[in-house]
């Protein structure tokens, strides 16, 4: 698996999706939309058809950048796989988890510190 390779073409099939006349036929017919993304990038669509289908569906892209770039740096042992899944479960907390329960109960600058404390060790 090369992770650039992937990291590209996520980068490229998203910029795709966000044409005006791709957004358009995604609202008129899903499938017509799916079908014909899918016919240009063939090749990637039958390699990785989970990422794909994360494409181009109405996931945040982001979190695919960063998952990959933590298994790169996990490959070129950089950061230990417990260190990078800490690491992505605070930033995927961040994002979905205390928007709905609030913040309130959670001192956010502590947490940090001692997130990127764990990190160095």
């Amino acid at each position: 698996m090369d992770l650039d390779e992937i990291k590209k073409n996520a980068l490229i099939i998203d910029k795709f999706c966000k044409l005006e006349k791709y957004k358009n036929l995604k609202q008129e017919s899903p499938q017509k939309y799916e079908e014909e993304i899918k016919e240009v990038f063939k090749s990637f669509a039958e390699k990785y058809p989970a990422i794909f289908k994360t494409l181009i569906g109405d996931h945040d892209i982001n979190i695919l950048l960063m998952m990959l770039d933590m298994k790169k740096k996990i490959d070129n042992n950089e950061i230990d796989q417990k260190k990078a899944e800490v690491y992505m479960g605070e930033q995927l907390a961040e994002k979905f988890l205390y928007p709905v329960i609030g913040k309130d109960n959670i001192d956010v600058k502590k947490k940090k510190k001692d997130i990127k404390k764990f990190l160095k060790s």
